[in-house]
């Protein structure tokens, strides 16, 4: 308990740091420590595999490359025609060359052009009787030259020997050579003179096969050590009698020198060295290392931005939730404006912010009750005589119109009896008419009753048109939505126009829409005048309003209203309704009516 107790006391940003520095940060670097070395180790076993594989790849290759030199050796070895004729005592020299160009030349060419890998096919014999050139040389001249002696030190039928021969072509300069020699002695029968067979290697296609494989450098050498070919030595000049030395201590400590064993011919052992750069190796292990860190050094980076961010989360929310109680404690009872999240910090917030609400709430109720009380009385009052004198005032007006109707019968005024006629009739139907929806025919009989008695107070300044589409007179509309603007046209545009006067009311269908369109060609009025038409604290255009209100109340946003005017330009109001047969579960709203 005392335990969780101090814990209770630390502060929130300590706790994250905290729990991160013990459960997350030092298991992580104890974890990429381990994940290194891990990986370190596979690094190199996986290394020495690549260039076991490597030379393995090599040692195959030469193999395949010396065993094609020794079938081409052996298969002239064994050509008991070749061995005759290499062996027969030619009477004439005519006979000889009758014997080259019929068959010697071709048994040699073909053995020389099967196996891309050879340079030359030589013969050479103590035969007097051939003549030297092309394929067949004197033995006596082969005696004395490097390879042969290298040859008779193994004391062989056959032998792989590497020497140095001078170039020809080039002044004081020697090159390496590999030869297969073997002694042609299969035949007893054919044995009157020494044959032996030497094919020299192309040294280009070994080379080729060393340095095909780029993760090491190698060298092939012989059973003394030394140097043949090696595989950034490509096809090597240089001024030494001898072939060099391998010497494996120059590579010691910053290489790894690999060898492997390739028996060319039985007891002749050569060796493949494969020398390969530690420093690569080093620098996949270095490169892993800074991969590994840079993966640590950007997990620590952002767990340390997601804890700022959490911890900074918190305590922002909760210093705002206090600084809102200590509010509340002066009686200041304002919400938190701030949006507080979805976590439970979010939620307490938004329960705060509740019982805030509710708490102004009852400090309202209770010091506000007795006012609101008689506001509300007073406010009943005034609805009560409001309601009284808007039923006396028509009835008192019709009968009184009827009353000088009457009189004006006596009298024969036709002009005047016709437009208090048309007065009775308006006020009749305002009395009568109690319905929410009317059809639009019957709203435009109301208005161009109206007009009428516009017509006769303007006499010839005034005139007006009415077209009304047959298909949409059967369509309810709102009671008293064409009449408000045709009232307003006539009181505030044509009233204050010095020339004749023009009203046009126009409703059609158009698709799924009905168009309404009230159009004068009065006085106009500025744009600010019209931005302020459909506002609620607009003053002088009660009417206007009201229709709006009823619009927007009975067709929420299916409908749209649009005033047009500008000074001496005349207005045009179109109001755009949906088309009833599409929105038979609009609403009904009863809205007041007031003119303007």
């Amino acid at each position: 308990m005392n335990f969780i107790k101090k814990v209770d006391d630390i502060p929130i940003r300590l706790k994250f740091v905290s729990v991160y520095m013990i459960f997350i940060l030092i298991p992580m670097v104890i974890i990429y420590g381990v994940f290194f070395t891990r990986i370190s180790k596979e690094v190199r076993l996986r290394e020495e595999t690549e260039l076991s594989q490597s030379l393995d790849r090599v040692h195959k290759d030469l193999m395949f490359l010396s065993e094609g030199c020794l079938y081409i050796a052996r298969d002239i070895a064994i050509d008991r025609s070749l061995n005759a004729l290499l062996d027969y005592t030619y009477p004439f020299s005519s006979d000889y060359y009758a014997a080259y160009y019929n068959t010697l030349r071709d048994s040699i060419q073909r053995y020389q052009s099967v196996f891309n890998n050879v340079v030359k096919v030589s013969v050479f014999t103590n035969n007097p009787t051939m003549d030297p050139g092309a394929f067949f040389y004197p033995l006596d001249q082969a005696k004395d030259s490097l390879w042969f002696q290298e040859y008779k030190r193994y004391d062989k039928q056959s032998a792989f020997v590497g020497w140095v021969e001078e170039n020809t072509l080039i002044q004081k300069k020697r090159n390496k050579q590999i030869s297969l020699i073997r002694k042609m002695d299969e035949f007893n029968q054919y044995n009157t003179y020494e044959k032996y067979i030497k094919i020299d290697v192309n040294l280009i296609k070994i080379e080729n096969i060393l340095q095909k494989e780029s993760l090491m450098t190698f060298l092939l050498v012989n059973q003394q050590g030394q140097i043949l070919v090696t595989s950034d030595d490509a096809y090597l000049y240089n001024n030494s009698k001898e072939l060099s030395v391998f010497d494996k201590g120059i590579y010691h400590g910053k290489n790894k020198v690999l060898t492997k064993t390739i028996t060319i011919i039985d007891n002749q052992n050569w060796n493949i060295i494969g020398i390969g750069s530690t420093s690569r190796l080093s620098k996949r292990i270095q490169n892993y290392g800074i991969l590994i860190f840079g993966l640590c050094l950007l997990s620590f980076l952002l767990s340390i931005i997601m804890i700022y961010i959490f911890s900074n989360s918190y305590n922002r929310r909760i210093h705002m939730l206090q600084k809102h109680m200590k509010k509340v404690e002066h009686s200041d009872f304002s919400l938190i404006r701030q949006d507080g999240g979805k976590d439970e910090i979010g939620y307490l917030m938004r329960s705060f912010n509740k019982m805030t609400h509710r708490i102004n709430d009852l400090v309202n109720k209770v010091l506000y009750f007795e006012l609101r009380e008689k506001e509300h009385q007073l406010a009943s009052v005034k609805a009560e005589l409001n309601y009284l004198q808007s039923q006396m005032d028509p009835h008192f007006l019709f009968n009184t119109l009827n009353a000088i109707l009457v009189v004006c019968n006596r009298k024969n005024y036709t002009d005047i009896t016709e437009i208090i006629k048309y007065l009775s009739k308006t006020l009749r139907r305002l009395l009568v008419w109690d319905d929410v929806m009317v059809p639009i025919e019957d709203e435009i009989n109301f208005t161009e009753m109206y007009l009428k008695i516009e017509k006769f107070r303007f006499q010839d300044k005034f005139d007006y048109t009415i077209e009304l589409e047959d298909a949409v007179k059967h369509y309810k509309i709102p009671k008293m939505t064409i009449q408000p603007f045709v009232e307003n046209a006539c009181k505030h545009g044509i009233q204050a126009s010095k020339d004749n006067g023009q009203v046009l009311v126009r409703i059609y269908g158009l698709g799924e829409q009905i168009v309404m369109v009230i159009q004068d060609n009065g006085v106009g009025m500025p744009t600010e005048k019209v931005a302020e038409l459909l506002q609620d604290n607009s003053q002088g255009n009660i009417g206007i309003n009201n229709v709006y209100k009823r619009l927007k109340l009975n067709y929420q946003d299916a409908f749209h209203m649009k005033i047009e005017s500008a000074l001496q330009l005349g207005t045009t109001v179109m109001i755009h309704l949906p088309n009833p047969d599409h929105n038979r579960a609009s609403s009904e709203i009863e809205g007041g009516v007031v003119n303007g």
